[in-house]
């Protein structure tokens, strides 16, 4: 086997498939509301720091087609597997290539062509650790900078970064004790200093001994120090922007979503399912055929520092997931130093045997793509989630139904963060959300003002037949539209003349009191959403 070759064909051909899927597959809800973070940039959004917004507003200047938003999501495992590829192929490039196909090959990377907040993650978290490899290999200050920068950009893509610093912070710490473990055991030549001389004329020799291991370990001591500091302006600008707007994306990462989660062994075992299905039966075992060796091989080159930022990461998953329900995304910004491990435990003819069933595996799911995508949508009629796929599928063709709305001077609306964002996507213009909707995707009440629409008429879209009562409150009057599309009937709710006075009361007024309930020990700038509307309550 041509190593470099074969590297070089999986590399373009994964990508390739890449391409195609992310040509079949609709904009998702989770897409089209980033597309939404991407056309009103700032330094931070309601869910999470800013990182996916910015990409997507640089990628918006080139189009909005899903191929073009989605180029982040392609091309990330093609550069992470070229970086796998060179990180090892200078100790074994036989076995370079085929960690790096095994990772390219993988159902996780192969199909993982949406654009999520764990795309810039995924890649961020990465990037900083090759460089923080390449500084440990090099004693760089430059590569130790870089690594800092690159994990300040994974801060803000996502929170899971912060496990990424705890597993450097880990690594760090357990290098100064080996470092005084060595020179505790044997002093005098560590240190060519007289220890039992010093010791009988009462000098402490425990803090010599901390004084060689720093001046030893000073170039690692000070690389870690820069990579931290160049790290801390990143994580500086996401608090300000929290202190600015509400402790948004802190309070709903930390508190909302995570409220009424209970102790669940079913959880823990879903998570545990998760990482078989991650790792691979094969893999499994022969990781646990070379268990005995892990001790003695992990110290290797520095490639104790792969095993920290996957375990440390996957243990504090492992944790929360007795309480919640891991999502299989949290945990891909750190399967990529899983393979950089494999590399250590798993001889040459082991890779090959784990990269065949991965590889057989990987084309499962892509003919089970195949299958359903040249179904007839119908196909999935009986199914709860019918309506949804229609939604998805064919909604140029209800965008197209509300123009003539629009002209009428409608403002458009959903009843929920999802159906709005997609159809956003779709109809090139806001749709804003109408009515109290969920703790998740809450950007819309940044963006949206209801007090510019008092007396308005608002076009509200839905998929089930609305509840008139419902929205009478709000309007001088309400009617509903219906119109059928493969099968689903889908409605528009037609509110004349908004009360926003009415709406302030019985539906901003509960999301004040759920969604911007400051905690008291957090300081923070006038909040946008009481200043919006209840500025009363400011004085």
């Amino acid at each position: 086997m041509n190593p470099q070759a074969s590297f070089r064909f999986v590399l373009l051909a994964t990508l390739a498939i890449k391409f195609i899927l992310a040509w079949v597959i609709p904009m998702s809800g989770d897409e089209a509301y980033f597309v939404v973070w991407a056309k009103h940039p700032d330094f931070g959004f309601y869910d999470h720091p800013p990182m996916a917004g910015w990409i997507l507003q640089l990628l918006l200047y080139f189009g909005s087609s899903e191929v073009i938003l989605r180029l982040p999501a392609i091309l990330l495992s093609t550069l992470i597997g070229l970086g796998i590829y060179q990180l090892l192929k200078p100790h074994d490039e036989a076995k370079a290539a085929l960690v790096a196909i095994l990772f390219l090959v993988s159902p996780l990377n192969i199909l993982n062509v949406l654009v999520t907040t764990d795309t810039p993650l995924i890649l961020f978290v990465f990037l900083s650790a090759a460089a923080l490899f390449k500084a440990l290999q090099n004693s760089s200050m430059a590569w130790y900078a870089l690594s800092g920068a690159l994990f300040g950009m994974a801060f803000l893509s996502k929170y899971f970064a912060v496990l990424l610093g705890l597993g450097y912070l880990a690594y760090f710490i357990e290098s100064a004790r080996s470092s005084l473990r060595a020179v505790r055991a044997e002093p005098v030549e560590a240190a060519s200093l007289p220890f039992d001389k010093l010791r009988a004329n009462g000098v402490d020799t425990s803090s010599r001994r901390a004084n060689i291991f720093f001046t030893g370990d000073k170039q690692k001591l000070k690389g870690a120090t820069l990579l931290f500091l160049t790290a801390l302006p990143f994580a500086l600008l996401n608090i300000y922007w929290n202190y600015m707007h509400c402790w948004d994306n802190i309070l709903f990462n930390f508190y909302t979503r995570n409220e009424g989660e209970q102790f669940s062994l079913g959880k823990a075992a879903i998570f545990l399912g998760t990482q078989i299905y991650l790792i691979t039966p094969p893999v499994i075992y022969y990781l646990y055929k070379h268990r005995s060796e892990f001790r003695q091989k992990i110290k290797r080159d520095h490639f104790k520092l792969f095993a920290y930022v996957f375990l440390l990461p996957m243990t504090a998953f492992a944790i929360l997931s007795l309480k919640k329900i891991i999502g299989l995304h949290w945990v891909l910004a750190f399967y990529p130093f899983f393979y950089l491990l494999l590399y250590l435990f798993l001889s040459r003819d082991e890779l090959l045997k784990s990269l065949k069933f991965m590889a057989w595996l990987s084309v499962a799911h892509l003919a089970a793509i195949a299958v359903i995508t040249v179904l007839p949508m119908e196909t999935w009629k009986q199914n709860k989630l019918y309506d949804g796929i229609v939604f998805m599928f064919k909604n140029d063709e209800i965008a197209e139904k509300i123009r003539p709305y629009e002209q009428q001077q409608f403002l458009l609306a959903a009843d929920g963060y999802t159906p709005a964002a997609i159809i956003s996507y779709h109809y090139g213009k806001n749709f804003f959300v109408f009515g109290g909707g969920s703790h998740y995707a809450r950007q819309d009440d940044i963006i949206t003002d209801f007090r510019q629409f008092g007396g308005r008429n608002i076009l509200i879209v839905k998929k089930s037949a609305p509840d008139m009562a419902q929205y009478a409150p709000y309007f001088k009057s309400v009617e509903s539209r219906q119109f059928k599309l493969r099968g689903i009937n889908f409605y528009f709710v037609l509110g004349y003349g908004f009360d926003y006075d009415n709406y302030r009361k019985l539906v901003l007024k509960p999301i004040k009191d759920k969604y911007y309930n400051i905690p008291a020990y957090l300081p923070h700038a006038p909040c946008y959403f009481c200043e919006k509307y209840f500025p009363e309550e400011m004085r």
